[in-house]
């Protein structure tokens, strides 16, 4: 059936920037049209990837920071890498990936990372590696809710990656306390010698 804004409770919803709760299946529908009409004739903001090199304090534990905007989607490859990343929505934890993983594209949405060193990642969240091969954990599980509306309400408030960016590394270096295992050092430098690559 065609909607008819004369079998709608509310009457504003028939304005197509009328922010309320839509009333009715069909205010949903023309609400949601609206929506997508709106965004699809908006610009698409450009695609961009930069990478920060860590600050001297946090360089035993993060190997860089990283901040993206893709405008396609792309299958994330296994490279041992445990990441803290900030979605734009929601502040989680990219587990290593031992198999490929699908990821879509979010045109509209800027990730900020931060990309921890082999073997430091424990230190900081508290989980070893087997516990995060190929997850992806929100961060309310490791550092509780408390902290994640903190840290989720001061990345959202960034106006910038970088000022994204200085948030994570923060949240990092208040938890990095321990040195990373002398005999991971050892075993990554000792790969690096053979030029076998290491994330």
């Amino acid at each position: 059936a065609r909607w008819n804004a004369s079998t709608c409770s509310r009457e504003s919803a028939t304005n197509a920037t009328w922010m309320g709760p839509p009333c009715c299946r069909d205010c949903r529908l023309a609400l949601a049209v609206s929506q997508l009409v709106r965004e699809l004739s908006e610009p698409q903001p450009e695609a961009f990837r930069v990478v920060w090199a860590p600050p001297p304090s946090l360089a035993r534990h993060v190997a860089c920071t990283w901040a993206e905007r893709a405008s396609i989607a792309k299958t994330l490859l296994p490279d041992g890498a445990v990441e803290l990343v900030w979605s734009g929505r929601g502040l989680f934890v990219r587990g290593a990936d031992t198999r490929p993983h699908e990821t879509h594209a979010y045109p509209r949405r800027t990730f900020v990372a931060v990309r921890f060193r082999p073997g430091a990642a424990a230190d900081v969240l508290g989980l070893r590696g087997r516990e995060l091969a190929d997850a992806r954990i929100g961060i309310s599980l490791l550092w509780g809710c408390g902290e994640m509306e903190r840290l989720e309400s001061a990345l959202a408030a960034c106006s910038s990656p970088r000022a994204a960016a200085d948030v994570l590394e923060d949240a990092v270096g208040a938890r990095a306390q321990q040195p990373v295992d002398p005999a991971v050092v050892a075993v990554v430098a000792a790969l690096r010698a053979r030029r076998e690559p290491v994330p």
